[in-house]
């Protein structure tokens, strides 16, 4: 029996990297196993054409009627009724009301839930997808208690999956740059970013903190308002650039400090959890649900009318003091704690569940 996991998407996000991650790790130990996508998707989640268990469909440019047609000629036709498929994303349910009914989703959305109404065509699939799937599963706690009517609704537990591929090597080059990485949108919490710049500066700099960098990763709507403000910031005075998209493997290793400020929710971003597995400080904006992370080694909330900022930078600060062997450990503390939270295997479990108990 073949299990498939499913990215009917072009773009890469947060549902993206965390399923290839799970594909990862099941695939280590149980080779039917496979990860069906786009080839436009291909090289933004860093997999390989030729890599073991990837069917790379012939989508070198996105569109929804030509992955369709390549799925159903090279994966669909192919498959058995013992199969199981899975979508953490626009779902394609029509394929399943015949011989293939072993097929699960996710809702990865954690503002909204899926509604006809809704002016999203991925959550429109999801809602239709409901009816004929047999098991859901659910990102978002607030959502998942909005919609848990019936034993086919799971929470996803821990939130997001990373796999652990961090070495020590990692916490050896660090500098004091503080980033902000994430899709460049409303909502993400860019413009906050920005706002805080000159304040962050100012107090890293009373306390004798100097050689500091600030740099906004990113892609999206707002590019050119991001530019525009650093520019900005700059001719006032601050070290601060934008540089674009960046793996997060790159952004993170020389980094120290990442906020992270969606305003509705920053839970489960993962966003967070790299940055901690990066050995990074974390300071989130407490909005929403975002303190179901928990408590955890170097991870802040930060209030939402920022009162809290100076205390959120304390443990930065004091990090600062230490000799480079102590500041070396105080890194590997914390990606160890996030390690344990973030690349469990009980998550794996969770998922070896969904996709291979069907009765």
């Amino acid at each position: 029996m073949n299990r498939y996991i499913v990215l009917v998407s072009n773009d890469i996000g947060g549902a993206e990297k965390r399923f290839y991650d799970i594909f990862r790790r099941l695939r280590m130990n149980n080779k039917n196993y496979y990860l069906v996508l786009p080839s436009c998707l291909l090289k933004k989640l860093g997999a390989g054409l030729h890599d073991e268990g990837i069917i790379a469909l012939n989508v070198p440019k996105w569109s929804f009627g030509v992955f369709i047609k390549e799925y159903y000629f090279n994966v669909i036709r192919k498959a058995n009724c013992n199969d199981s498929f899975h979508y953490p994303l626009n779902p394609l349910f029509v394929f399943h009301l015949g011989k293939l009914r072993n097929f699960s989703i996710s809702y990865c959305f954690c503002y909204e839930q899926p509604k006809l109404s809704s002016k999203s065509f991925g959550l429109k699939l999801q809602k239709i997808a409901s009816f004929f799937t047999k098991k859901i599963d659910v990102l978002n706690n607030d959502v998942f208690k909005f919609v848990n009517v019936n034993t086919k609704f799971s929470l996803t537990p821990g939130g997001t999956f990373v796999n652990n591929s961090v070495t020590d090597d990692v916490f050896l080059d660090k500098k004091n740059k503080i980033v902000f990485l994430s899709r460049l949108e409303k909502g993400k919490g860019v413009d906050t970013f920005l706002k805080l710049v000159p304040c962050v500066y100012n107090m890293l700099k009373d306390v004798g903190i100097c050689d500091i960098e600030f740099v906004v990763y990113g892609k999206g709507s707002l590019e050119q308002f991001v530019t525009n403000e650093v520019d900005k910031l700059v001719s006032d005075g601050f070290p601060i650039k934008f540089d674009g998209f960046q793996k997060a493997e790159i952004a993170l290793k020389n980094t120290k400090l990442v906020f992270s400020l969606q305003d509705k929710t920053n839970y489960p971003s993962r966003v967070v959890a790299e940055s901690l597995l990066y050995g990074c400080r974390v300071i989130v904006l407490n909005s929403g649900d975002s303190h179901l992370f928990g408590a955890m080694n170097g991870l802040s909330y930060l209030n939402d009318d920022y009162s809290n900022l100076n205390e959120c930078l304390v443990d930065f600060i004091f990090s600062e003091s230490l000799d480079i062997k102590d500041q070396i450990k105080d890194f590997q503390n914390i990606s160890s704690s996030a390690k344990e939270k973030f690349s469990s295997e009980n998550y794996i479990n969770y998922y070896k569940d969904i996709f291979e108990n069907y009765e």
